[in-house]
């Protein structure tokens, strides 16, 4: 469901009108989880790389939903509220019984969701691009599609450090959104004595000396 508007200035919300005309995307939201390293430095270094890289070089595929993004949002957006604005509240209104971490997820649903409609958005017009090709070329309706994998992801989000705990989880699959996938980076023993362009070498003598 599209988040619920709030109080905002003028100029400053978001227009969904077109919500209806837009294709559904596949949206592929995952974490790195940094389980096993032989030492801290390690650790770091790799950690360091990831952050630094992974998004950067995606070619923009890859967009970043952190913590910090979501709390801000939330509190930017009303649905994150302090104590003191708790308080505030009619006696029953039933945000008053809202926990922190209920609050935060449905942060995170509500930002998902506006990623989410830039992302099929994008997708709508790949779409429409690739139909005006088909039709310059002398195709038809039945063939507008061929050749434009429906099937691939079309937006993938990396979530670094939330959720981060079960209930975290469970409020933001509340919310109906989860993680699609938790990929594990371990540090793995190599021995210096293995040396895989020598034994492609090796290979390769051996057909030379066939001929």
């Amino acid at each position: 469901m599209p988040p619920k508007v709030q109080a905002k200035k003028a100029g400053d919300l978001e227009d969904y009108s077109d919500l209806a005309t837009l294709p559904q995307a596949k949206i592929f939201k995952f974490n790195l989880v940094f389980k096993s390293f032989f030492s801290q430095e390690s650790r770091d270094k790799v950690t360091k790389r990831v952050q630094e890289n992974l998004v950067a070089t995606s070619a923009d595929k890859i967009k970043t939903l952190s913590r910090d993004e979501i709390v801000r949002y939330g509190k930017e957006k009303g649905t994150i509220l302090d104590q003191n604005q708790l308080m505030a509240l009619p006696q029953d209104d039933p945000k008053r019984n809202l926990s922190e971490v209920e609050m935060v997820a449905r942060a995170a649903a509500d930002r998902l969701f506006e990623m989410s409609v830039v992302i099929r958005r994008a997708k709508k017009e790949k779409l429409l691009k690739h139909e005006e090709e088909i039709n310059a070329k002398g195709g038809d309706d039945h063939t507008a599609g061929l050749g434009f994998d429906l099937d691939a992801v079309d937006g993938l989000i990396w979530m670094p450090d939330y959720p981060q705990t079960k209930d975290e989880a469970f409020a933001l699959a509340q919310c109906g959104h989860s993680l699609t996938g938790v990929f594990e980076i371990v540090e793995v023993p190599r021995s210096d004595a293995e040396d895989p362009d020598e034994d492609e070498g090796e290979g390769g003598s051996d057909e030379d000396d066939e001929d």
